[in-house]
């Protein structure tokens, strides 16, 4: 949108005292292939702005095409992974949490697209991208809070099950319900698993 790059850049210089340095980003709406508009991100993510990485471990908010932020800061964490085919942005952005504030301007700035023939639209680059995250990010998992560690763990429990993989499934939605027995999630993705494969993936969605 036409003033995006100017709120961000006062954003910046507003905020430039702060060290380490903030990651500057913006809503935006995201158009699905049904002409259907999402404003994100939602009401219901609790933070958005300081440390975000707990929200960031629930799923991503933040895309690539609103964020501004310092050469240095990327280069600092590595930049992005490029073994990921999907959720690059997701993964970096966990890294950069851990180091970085993140300053939100609350307002629809980008338009984003979705189309049928899109990365982002490739359920099959899901997993492997799950797979990898939760390899590589074993030791944020143990610092946040149990029921956000459980939360990212039903996610994963739950595409494994959606691939047909029903045995590491369950193992993974187990691992999610020891460390939050209550989670509602967790349940209902364990109980729909042991109704088998077919199952499953006629009857839930990618998450």
């Amino acid at each position: 949108m036409p003033k995006k790059l100017e709120l961000q850049v006062e954003a910046v210089i507003r905020y430039g005292n702060i060290e380490p340095s903030p990651i500057i980003y913006t809503g935006f709406y995201r158009h699905n292939q049904n002409e259907i508009r999402e404003y994100i991100p939602s009401k219901s993510i609790a933070i958005k702005e300081g440390l975000i990485v707990s929200s960031l471990l629930k799923g991503n908010f933040v895309s690539t095409q609103t964020v501004l932020l310092k050469r240095e800061c990327i280069e600092n964490v590595g930049g992005f992974d490029e073994k990921l085919k999907r959720f690059q942005d997701w993964e970096l952005w966990l890294r950069l949490a851990n180091e970085h504030p993140f300053i939100l301007i609350d307002k629809p700035l980008v338009n984003v697209y979705y189309s049928e023939n899109s990365i982002s639209s490739d359920s099959s680059l899901i997993l492997d991208a799950y797979r990898l995250i939760f390899n590589k990010h074993q030791k944020l998992l143990s610092e946040v809070k149990p029921r956000i560690a459980s939360y990212f763990l039903a996610s994963y429990g739950h595409n494994l099950c959606l691939d047909g993989n029903l045995q590491e499934g369950r193992a993974i939605l187990k691992s999610s319900l020891k460390l939050n027995p209550l989670s509602l999630r967790s349940l209902g993705c364990f109980a729909v698993s042991l109704l088998g494969a077919n199952y499953v993936s006629k009857n839930l969605q990618n998450d």
